[in-house]
């Protein structure tokens, strides 16, 4: 599959939670060297994941007050983060003790530019919530 079409599909209902689940199970079963106390956990991963996407959608459909819906935003992007970083975590650890000769990177550019655009969009997507319609 296409890398594109691979990302794309983490946004199909169910599908998505599939593939997310199966991305954890194929980190738990690589051969963790020794001196790495990470562990992965797929399925509180995957519940993660489903929570945060509930958060976004109560988010999305309640209609109390404005505090409410940034709080349950915020809520959902802080559970998401968790999970993501929780796993992003495993590899990276993976990575720097089963080759512990690569040096780590830095943060390139463009990625610099990406986390702008999208602190830029979460501004302006708060900013959408508190205009009245």
């Amino acid at each position: 599959m296409h890398p594109w079409w691979h990302a794309l599909a983490s946004f199909v209902p169910f599908y998505g939670w599939q593939r997310f689940y199966a991305h954890y199970e194929m980190m738990a079963s690589l051969p963790w060297p020794r001196g790495t106390y990470t562990t992965v956990q797929s399925l509180p991963a995957v519940l993660g994941l489903i929570a945060g996407n509930v958060l976004t959608q109560v988010g999305r459909q309640i209609s109390g007050p404005w505090q409410a819906k940034i709080v349950l935003t915020v809520a959902s992007l802080v559970v998401t983060a968790v999970v993501l970083r929780h796993g992003q975590r495993c590899l990276n650890d993976y990575w720097l003790t089963a080759y512990p000769r690569r040096t780590r990177t830095r943060v390139q550019g463009s990625e610099w530019v990406l986390l702008a655009f999208g602190a830029c969009w979460f501004a302006l997507a708060m900013v959408g919530m508190l205009v009245k319609r």
